[in-house]
């Protein structure tokens, strides 16, 4: 029974996930496949099988439930214990195959008027079972999707990006055996994990953010969703480490502080895109503060962007120690929630995601106070990711709600919708 401390709206989240993923695997017309299943003549199929198909379909849409669950937490490890869960259905599932096979050479013997007519209702009926084969594929796929993230995990530990990079040119599998110095025994082996990193298309110059993500801190965490729902902490994060928020872990731990800064920055690169996109929301300011702004990587992009532009980059004293200060821009250690320095702009890039509707507008209210000064000239720039379930596609979408259940496992935060 789920304790009354879990607000109705994390829940929501969690299965509007879910929901959004089952568009590629069908619940919905799967659950209408085995009602033609059932509604078809048996075939010699006997009734005690046929009255089991109901429950097979309950049995599978949990698996799959707990499979998209298991894909939302970064996909990664916690997704272990689904794969136990998922294949508690797998037996229904294989039945189907052999049922298939009847089907299908059934079909093939009939040849009179009355075997045509069967034909086709063995069609129908092979279609039907053909979805509950789809819906296994994509079982499949949301179980084990940790071996993507673990793949990539080792592609970082063996350096591969910055070896491919530095070859300056296409490199044979024999050529990056001999760089990496593996034994040649594990070619193939070798082969099998680049043919999966290269179906993924994934982007090395974010290696640093990816390698933040495969923190133990932050796997270890994602085990505790199902917990968290169940207990009274604030978030799973407080859950799995004896009541220890996020941000004080990060300000107590070295190791993983570099790390998360180091995402951060690798995030921000591409913050000359903004720039270049949006030129016109930087035009008329004489400075800017940039709250939550790190190691400066997005301001020093700005300040080298538009050197007429003073930026400061505000964040916590801990993050910007032994941070150089330059001629358009400077590093002060402050809290956003007790003042923000006098600017004509305040930016917020990712940070209100982070936090909790009442936080949000407690940062807000600094910044207004930032640009009083200015006046209506005053602004306030918010980068952030913006739901927008219906006009998104679908990897954008998913990609963006996978953000949403971060947030709702590490922080107070959320991704919101535009209003």
């Amino acid at each position: 029974m789920i304790c009354n401390f879990c607000p109705r709206e994390f829940l929501l989240r969690f299965f509007e996930f879910v929901v959004v993923c089952s568009e590629k695997g069908c619940i919905s017309r799967r659950s209408s496949s085995l009602a033609a299943v059932t509604s078809q003549p048996s075939n010699g199929v006997d009734a005690a099988a046929k009255a089991r198909l109901s429950p097979s379909q309950a049995i599978l849409d949990l698996c799959l439930a707990s499979s998209f669950i298991a894909s939302a937490m970064l996909n990664l490890i916690p997704a272990i214990t689904f794969v136990i869960t998922a294949f508690t259905g797998l037996n229904e599932v294989f039945r189907f195959k052999s049922l298939v096979h009847f089907a299908n050479c059934s079909s093939e013997k009939e040849g009179s008027e009355e075997g045509s007519a069967k034909m086709g209702t063995n069609q129908g009926q092979a279609e039907a079972e053909a979805e509950l084969f789809q819906a296994q594929c994509h079982l499949y796929k949301h179980s084990y999707n940790f071996m993507t993230s673990m793949s990539l995990k080792a592609a970082l530990q063996l350096n591969l990006p910055d070896i491919i990079h530095s070859h300056g040119r296409p490199m044979t599998l024999p050529e990056l055996l001999l760089a990496l110095q593996i034994e040649p025994a594990k070619s193939g082996h070798l082969y099998r994990l680049m043919r999966l990193l290269l179906l993924k298309h994934h982007v090395p110059t974010l290696s640093p953010y990816v390698e933040a993500m495969f923190h133990t801190a932050l796997v270890h965490t994602s085990e505790f969703l199902g917990d968290w729902f169940q207990g009274k902490e604030l978030t799973p994060f407080h859950t799995a480490n004896n009541g220890m928020g996020f941000w004080d872990y990060l300000s107590q731990n070295q190791e993983f502080s570099t790390l998360f800064n180091g995402a951060m920055s690798s995030d921000s690169s591409m913050m000359n895109l903004v720039i270049k996109g949006c030129g016109s929301v930087f035009e008329g300011l004489n400075s800017l503060v940039d709250v939550g702004g790190g190691k400066g990587a997005a301001s020093r992009i700005i300040s080298e962007s538009l050197p007429n532009v003073q930026c400061t980059v505000l964040d916590l004293p801990h993050v910007v120690e032994n941070m150089s200060d330059s001629s358009n821009l400077k590093f002060v250690g402050g809290d956003m929630f007790q003042s923000i320095p006098s600017a004509d702009a305040v930016l917020l890039k990712l940070v209100l995601h982070a936090f909790s509707d009442e936080d949000c507008v407690k940062v807000l209210k600094k910044c207004r106070e930032a640009i009083a000064s200015k006046g209506k000239e005053g602004k306030v720039i918010i980068i952030d990711i913006v739901i927008n379930v219906k006009d998104d596609g679908h990897e954008l979408k998913e990609a963006k709600l996978l953000f949403d259940v971060v947030m709702m496992v590490y922080v107070t935060g959320k991704e919101r919708e535009e209003k």
